[in-house]
């Protein structure tokens, strides 16, 4: 256990299993079993039988805790945890705790963990079952700078030794004259220290040994950081700065403040004074009371997760001004990472399929590696064996074999993925046995014998005729490390076999005889079995059946060499853990009715593999799923799942294939096992299926979840169908290249999550669909989406609760028609979508609503067709619909209408509307029975035939310091056209029209003048221009009265741009400027900010007409 408690990313799942009184003498689970390989979880206390109520802590380097007191992810989202876990059992009973532990890491893997508790509160004298026993106990206590570990060891042989990033080989154990030892490691200031420390003992006749990892970090941690933002540099307001701690575990604290030009120069306060510094959580949004003639400062520090306190950062000063390409904050890691993870030895690249073999002495070296991976090594040698605790890959790590004998180190990633062998060999030239110490083996069966081998080239030579000299030449046989012996039942066999040692063709050494002895003449004595295969690991239940080798003779076993023997009657019934890797010895011996007793010579060995299912499709048959013997593919393997309980499912090929539809009805997990890499999987159709073909069909309690994959999609109709349940994608690429109709998500009353996923279409389908979904909830995020198709309709949801949407990059090309967004009955947010599309489109609408709640910020438009009818952004009906900081640029179409909306409320603030080249008419605005609120807004409609910016029937317009431009119009334009009636209000904005002599301010579609009821104040509107035209032709004298009074006509040629860029902005001084009114004067409240986030209310500046705050500003 590490001494950095720190409690990041884990999912907990926790359910509770009873059981009353009394389990059967001949059905074991995990708590018989002994654990395989080390986790990156660690529990305190470690399962056992407990006979009061527990309370448990769970800690980890490499995720943050949830859990849930359900065992299905379909059925709940999990809980932070937060502090221990009282496992209280119950009074009279005997109570199983099975706990469900998911990790997941950086790289967006994830794995399960799982432990079984058992409190037996059964008020009884006698106990009726054993605890599991180790070799010794440890209580640690830790503090900043050193932790404190009192071993308590069984006996008085054993050895402890404490290195730094350090393996020395060989370990042994001593006798000593106490059974306890205290050991303390201190850290070291400014350094982070890894300490092993190497508990030696004796395990069943043989030296083990367990080597713990203690890491203290003293170190400082590194200042946060500000990206570009430096000295002297102008952002706008409301712009939103980032600070990023040097580790993501950094906790980090800022302080900003502004001062005027009067005030002197300031600096932060000391971080020891922490209530004047605030925590960081979320980008920082950057306010100003002076604009240009203030000042602001900022600076942050970070606290480690050591609790240490970093230097500051800063401080840096800056000025906060809406200018128009104002500095934006970047950071050098905003480039995509193609780092490379690196694992050498003694500087050669290391291999997982190659055994590496080196003289004594190791450096591992990790590159480029995540802050969460972690791995570790089991080691044997003829006289030692033994496994490490979790080790950061990070650095160097060293081994040192000081002893003759060879050692024989496998390193794994936490997952159990298997990266190396090391062959530690102290100057040998020649093999060396693996198990045995003597030059004469003698056994009953027939066996495959092991060697350790030296990086030099081996030969040998064999017989059984042992009065044959061997000698050893060239043209020997290649020794390949392993030498399979067998001989016939019935029979004895003495091998006899010399190995020769080479450089290139010279032979270096010779071996003194090896004598293998195959001994099968006597009848089999030993106890047998059926009903297990030994040879690999399971994943379910298995039920060990064991004969006697006579017929009047009795059976006993146990599951260690000092317990206790049981009588076997019944089969033996081994379940399998949740989740894990897990093995059992099986010590078997046999009596006969006179009473003479025979062991068998070795333990059955069953292992236990429940860490997901495996993929392999290279393999020629397909296995248990284990990653001895995995399946061939995805489809058998998630079928297996839900009958063996399983949550993932690991692709062990880098290309895997699909052909036929697949139910989901459990949880699933479908991931790559190597690490640092993404699986792809192609996905085509057998012709039995190209009808209706539902890739994956997640039915009631299914839940499936992708990780790092990429999807190669040739056929099909959907690829996943989710009916009451829940879909999770995360990490993947997302590519159809059909030609036919395509959905890739059907949902109905499910749950559905997207995370960083990219989405291709490249062959123009006939018809593409995304998401069609009914009463579902869905979050998504991080999208990068390219569709060509003819019919496109991406985004087809009604009655969902909720809908959001945020960072979509989509750009598209339509040849036919185009309805991005369909929503009904919903609750709709969407941020940051970036929105392109061209194509020789017929129509296209890119939001289509009805009866729903829909909010907008942040986000871009533009479509440019080539020979499109009609072209539109949104139509509504009894919706209502919130924008903010968006912009909308649409271009060639015959017409366009922006906004068509029916019994709704628009509410539409700080955006830009940029209409243009139509060749018959274009409405920004329809609004029927309905109210529209704009304020802050830049709207241009060019190079059209005619154009309406608003157009009123049974509605209201509220309109407050807008931007309007109707420029270069061919035929008529208006700013508002009313049918029957419409509330017009408009203040502190300004109406351009380039065509004045064909252009009118308000037209009135009927005979009633009372249609309209206009309040406009500190408008200003181009000269020559007709104010009201209606059908009667007359002048009402009263209303421009009122008009002239309150407003202004004024020529706008020489203030504005109308071609650029800045097309909105006063190209100089003029009346627009402070020339608008403030709230206490305005039926409307005046917005505080203006288009870019600047404070429009400055003290002793006038308030500007537009949607840009010019006055108070600096150019």
């Amino acid at each position: 256990m590490s001494t950095n408690l720190f409690i990041r990313k884990i999912l907990v799942f926790f359910f509770i299993s009873f059981s009353i009184f009394c389990y059967g003498d001949s059905i074991y689970n995990a708590l018989n079993y002994t654990i395989i390989g080390v986790e990156a979880v660690k529990w305190s206390p470690e399962e056992n039988i407990y006979f009061n109520s527990l309370k448990l802590e769970l800690y980890s380097d490499y995720g943050k805790i949830f859990y849930l007191i359900d065992k299905n992810l379909s059925m709940a989202e999990p809980i932070p945890y937060t502090n221990e876990l009282t496992l209280k059992g119950e009074k009279g009973r005997i109570v199983d705790y099975n706990l469900i532990v998911m990790l997941e890491k950086d790289d967006g893997r994830v794995e399960f963990f799982s432990r079984t508790y058992r409190i037996d509160r059964i008020d009884k004298f006698e106990k009726r079952f054993f605890q599991k026993e180790n070799p010794y106990k440890k209580e640690i206590t830790t503090d900043k700078t050193s932790i404190k570990i009192n071993y308590q060891f069984k006996n008085n042989f054993y050895n402890i030794k404490l290195s730094q990033k350090e393996f020395n080989f060989p370990n042994y154990t001593q006798e000593k004259t106490q059974k306890t030892e205290i050991l303390e490691i201190n850290g070291k200031k400014g350094e982070k220290t890894t300490n092993s420390v190497s508990i030696t003992y004796q395990k069943n006749d043989s030296t083990y040994t367990e080597i713990e990892n203690y890491s203290i970090n003293l170190n400082k941690p590194l200042p946060p950081s500000f990206g570009s933002l430096y000295w002297g540099q102008i952002y706008n307001q409301n712009y939103k700065i980032e600070i990023r701690g040097a580790n993501k575990n950094d906790k980090i604290f800022y302080w900003i403040r502004e001062k005027n030009k009067d005030e002197l120069l300031f600096g932060p306060p000391p971080i020891t004074d922490t209530k004047k510094w605030i925590e960081y959580t979320t980008p920082v949004e950057l306010t100003t009371k002076y604009g240009l003639k203030g000042t602001s400062g900022v600076a942050a520090f970070a606290v480690g997760k050591n609790g240490l306190y970093s230097d500051i950062a800063g401080p840096f000063y800056f000025k906060i001004n809406g200018i128009e390409k104002p500095f934006q904050q970047t950071f050098y890691d905003q480039t995509p990472d193609v780092t490379i993870k690196k694992v050498s030895v003694n500087g050669v690249d290391l291999s997982s399929d190659i055994i590496t073999r080196v003289n004594q002495k190791v450096v591992l070296k990790f590159e480029s590696f995540n802050e969460d991976d972690s791995f570790y090594f089991t080691f044997n040698s003829s006289n030692e064996e033994g496994k490490s605790d979790l080790f950061s890959c990070e650095g160097e790590y060293i081994f040192n074999n000081n002893s003759q004998n060879p050692y024989e180190i496998n390193l794994f990633y936490s997952n159990g993925e298997k990266f190396g062998t090391l062959h530690l060999n102290k100057d040998n030239l020649l093999p060396v046995l693996k198990k045995f110490t003597t030059n004469f083996v003698d056994v009953s069966t027939d066996t495959v014998f092991d060697f350790y081998l030296p990086s030099n080239n081996v030969k040998y030579e064999i017989t059984y005729n042992l009065n044959k000299t061997l000698d050893i030449t060239e043209n020997s046989k290649e020794f390949n490390g392993k030498l399979k012996l067998n001989v016939k039942n019935g029979q004895e066999l003495l091998y006899k076999v010399k190995f020769g040692a080479f450089n290139n063709t010279d032979l270096i050494a010779e071996s003194d005889y090896y004598y293998f002895k195959i001994d099968k003449r006597n009848p089999i004595k030993d106890v047998s079995s059926d009903g297990i295969d030994f040879s690999i690991p399971h994943n379910e239940q298995q039920i060990l059946k064991l004969i006697p080798p006579e017929k009047d003779s009795s059976v006993y076993y146990r599951f260690s060499e000092d317990a206790d023997w049981t009588i076997y009657e019944d089969p033996i019934i081994f379940y399998p853990p949740l989740f894990g890797q897990y093995e059992i010895n099986v010590y078997v011996k046999s009596r006969d009715k006179v009473g003479n007793e025979r062991e068998n010579e070795e333990p059955y060995l069953i292992r236990f593999d429940r860490r997901g299912i495996f993929v392999d499709n290279t393999k020629k048959f397909s296995g248990n799923g284990t990653e001895q013997a995995p399946f061939k593919s995805i489809e058998r393997s998630i079928y297996y799942a839900k009958l063996k309980n399983m949550k993932i499912i690991y692709l062990m090929s880098d290309d895997l294939g699909v052909s036929f539809p697949t139910t989901v009805e459990s949880d699933v997990i479908i991931e790559p096992y190597k690490n640092n890499t993404i699986s792809s999987i192609t996905m085509d159709t057998k012709s039995l299926w190209k009808k209706k073909h539902i890739w994956f069909d997640i039915f009631k309690d299914g839940y499936l979840e992708f990780r790092n994959i990429n999807f190669d999609i040739k056929s099909g109709n959907y690829f996943a169908n989710v009916a009451a349940n829940k879909l999770k994608i995360y990490n993947c690429n997302l590519s159809y290249y059909g030609e036919n109709e395509f959905s890739f998500i059907k949902g109905e009353n499910s749950k559905i999550g997207i995370n960083n996923i990219s989405l291709n279409v490249p062959n123009n389908p006939d018809k593409f669909n995304f998401l069609d979904c009914t009463s579902t909830e869905l979050i998504l995020k991080n999208i990068n989406a390219r569709v060509n198709c003819k019919e496109n309709s991406f985004f087809n949801i009604k009655n969902i609760k909720k809908f959001y949407l945020e960072k979509l990059n989509y750009k598209s090309d339509i040849s036919n028609s185009n309805v991005f967004f369909t929503g009904e009955f919903s609750d709709i947010t969407i941020k940051n979508l970036i929105y392109e599309q061209k194509g020789n489109f017929k129509s296209s609408n890119i939001f289509d609503l009805k009866n729903s709640n829909f909010n907008i910020e942040e986000s871009r438009f533009i479509v440019e067709g080539q020979q499109s009818f009609d072209t539109r952004i949104l139509v509504c009906n009894d919706s209502q619909i919130n924008i903010k900081n968006s912009q909308f640029k649409m271009d060639k179409s015959f017409s366009m209408i922006g906004f068509n909306c029916y019994n709704s409320t628009v509410n539409f603030t700080q955006g830009i509307i940029d209409f243009s080249n139509v060749l018959d008419f274009i409405y920004s605005f329809r609004i029927d029975k309905g109210l529209f609120k704009i304020s802050n807004v830049v709207i241009r409609n060019s190079n059209s035939a005619n154009a309406i910016l608003v157009l009123l029937n049974n509605s209201s317009f509220e309109g407050v310091n807008n931007s309007f431009f109707n420029n270069n119009i061919e035929e008529k334009s208006f700013a508002f056209w009313v049918n029957e009636e419409g509330n017009i209000t408009t203040v502190n904005s300004l109406y351009y029209f380039s065509n004045q002599k064909k252009s009118s301010f308000i037209y009135l579609n009927n005979h009633n003048y009372n249609a309209i009821k206009p309040a406009w104040y500190s408008n200003a509107i181009s000269s020559n221009i007709t104010l009201l035209e209606n059908l009667d032709k007359k002048d009402l004298d009263f209303i421009i009265k009122d008009f002239e009074d309150k407003n202004v006509f004024y020529d706008f040629k020489d203030d504005f741009n109308v071609a650029g860029l800045d097309f909105f902005i006063p190209q100089k001084d003029s009346p627009l400027l402070q020339r608008g009114i403030d709230s206490s004067k305005s039926p409307l409240q005046i917005p505080e900010k203006d288009f870019y986030g600047k404070n429009r209310i400055l003290s002793g500046i006038g308030i500007d007409i537009g949607a840009v705050q010019k006055s108070g500003y600096l150019e």
